[in-house]
């Protein structure tokens, strides 16, 4: 998209942003879908078992290789973000590099066999020292991402 050129009237926006300022959340589902699908194709244009070229196939859902016949499908990154809490006190975590007065919700991505709740314990650990009780976590909701 670097050459790219919107026609008259277009606006490009940063997509996080635009992402942020959607009420509606199918909407907002499909952009992550669109963003991820495309991603995807970007990056798994050869297979990853033989080098051979990788065809898109079921409306764009899997990619087959041209050569060994092995079908692809996009990868998953599973995180959590998690409010810890102590009573009318919660736990927030902020970057170096922030700006003063900037804090967040601790977050992370689950490692390779790891359960959901054991990436709240390790990622809270590791974000902040505390060990978390699993026996006390609750699941709020869940919602699709467009990042990393």
């Amino acid at each position: 998209l670097q050459d790219f050129v919107p026609p008259d009237g277009w606006i490009m926006k940063n997509l996080r942003g635009a992402s942020l300022a959607m009420s509606d959340e199918q909407e907002a589902s499909l952009l992550s879908t669109s963003r991820g699908i495309a991603a995807w194709h970007r990056s798994t244009v050869f297979c990853s078992s033989c080098g051979a070229r990788m065809l898109a196939q079921k409306a764009g859902t899997s990619r087959k290789c041209t050569s060994c016949g092995i079908t692809q499908y996009p990868r998953q990154d599973p995180a959590i973000i998690t409010l810890v809490t102590c009573g009318d006190y919660a736990l927030l975590g902020r970057k170096a590099a922030w700006n003063s007065g900037r804090y967040s919700t601790l977050a992370g991505f689950c490692e390779m066999g790891e359960s959901i709740e054991e990436t709240v314990h390790r990622e809270v650990m590791e974000e902040s020292g505390v060990s978390v009780d699993l026996s006390t976590l609750r699941f709020i909701a869940s919602q699709p991402w467009l990042f990393p």
